[in-house]
């Protein structure tokens, strides 16, 4: 794990999970995208320094998301349950084995006791290794009729949800709702605050790492 100063910046934060590539832009379809917006800055709460600026993503960058996680979903739905819960549990591995870098990263960005934020990054991680478990676990129901018909329930995915997380845990409830998301079936289109999309972006890359699907179930910033 990678020891981050306390005045780390935001590029530098996001370097152990994108190496040089590492800015704040758009995840959409396993590639960074930068915005089209308004310029964005990102300041360290406990001091109001600057950590980053990036262009919010705008309309059009939304747009493609919207349809690329289109795509996205129908590879995931396609995988038997089983291979989800693989890459799951797999997310939650990964998830763990960065938590060190996952919690400076958000105790700068948010602002919180890092004690605190290394509690958050173990939990997602939990979050990943449970939901997994439950992927090959849902299934249908046969219902009692009172003729000679069958009457059966199917349990299928939403499509693409949209999850939009606050700034004061952002990778916590990125994880809490998007774990079950993908558990069943669902792509997920997330929208961080604009203030804290730092573990969005490292959230993304180790799922991307894992093997969930790039063709479009994850987005940055805002509209």
């Amino acid at each position: 794990m990678t020891a981050h100063s306390a005045r780390a910046d935001g590029h530098t934060l996001l370097a152990p999970f994108w190496g040089e590539q590492a800015r704040v832009a758009n995840l959409v379809a396993g590639r960074l995208v930068d915005g089209t917006a308004e310029t964005v800055t990102v300041a360290d709460p406990t001091s109001g320094r600057t950590l980053l600026t990036y262009a919010d993503a705008g309309n059009a960058v939304v747009a493609t998301a919207g349809e690329v996680a289109d795509l996205g979903r129908r590879a995931w739905w396609g995988m038997t349950a089983a291979e989800r819960g693989r890459i799951l549990h797999r997310v939650g591995t990964l998830v763990r084995e960065h938590a060190d870098d996952l919690a400076h990263m958000e105790a700068i960005n948010v602002g919180k006791p890092l004690s605190d934020a290394r509690v958050e990054a173990v939990k997602v991680a939990e979050m990943f290794e449970y939901y997994a478990g439950w992927c090959d676990k849902i299934h249908g129901e046969v219902i009692p009729v009172p003729t000679s018909h069958i009457n059966q329930t199917m349990k299928v995915p939403y499509g693409v949800v949209l999850i939009i997380t606050p700034w004061n845990a952002p990778l916590f409830v990125a994880g809490w709702n998007s774990a079950p998301a993908l558990a069943t079936g669902n792509a997920v289109l997330l929208k961080p605050s604009e203030n804290t999309p730092l573990s969005a972006l490292a959230l993304g890359k180790l799922m991307i790492e894992a093997g969930v699907p790039e063709n479009g179930h994850w987005c940055t910033d805002g509209i």
